[in-house]
């Protein structure tokens, strides 16, 4: 169960692979800040960087492909069964990146 879709089994994860890829464009790419597992769970800390190549749609925003860059913080949860991925949970800090890419703030004060 891919908590972050509510979809269930691999072509759900591929969906969010393929979604980060084109958000990232040909230039992003994700470090590892910190790696923790233990018993049927792990935990990733990572940095995500991108360079969004083509027009992006996120959360009803639209931005153009402008060649802004963008750089983030996730976490992510894993839940392994048998060798394999059965669970997965997310939090992102999409605010910043919507920021970055030229998103604003509005009606708040």
């Amino acid at each position: 169960m891919n908590h972050v879709t509510g979809q269930v089994g691999i072509p759900s994860y591929r969906s969010v692979i393929e979604w980060a890829r084109q958000l990232q464009g040909e230039e992003g790419r994700n470090v590892i800040d910190d790696l923790i597992s233990e018993d049927d769970r792990v935990a990733v800390f990572i940095t995500v960087n991108g360079r969004p190549s083509k027009e992006l749609k996120l959360f009803g925003l639209t931005f153009p492909a402008s060649g802004q860059t963008f750089s983030n913080k996730h976490v992510h949860t894993f839940r392994v069964r048998d060798g394999k991925l059965s669970e997965h949970w997310a939090i992102r800090d999409d605010l910043t990146m919507i920021l970055q890419l030229g998103g604003t703030l509005t009606g708040l004060s």
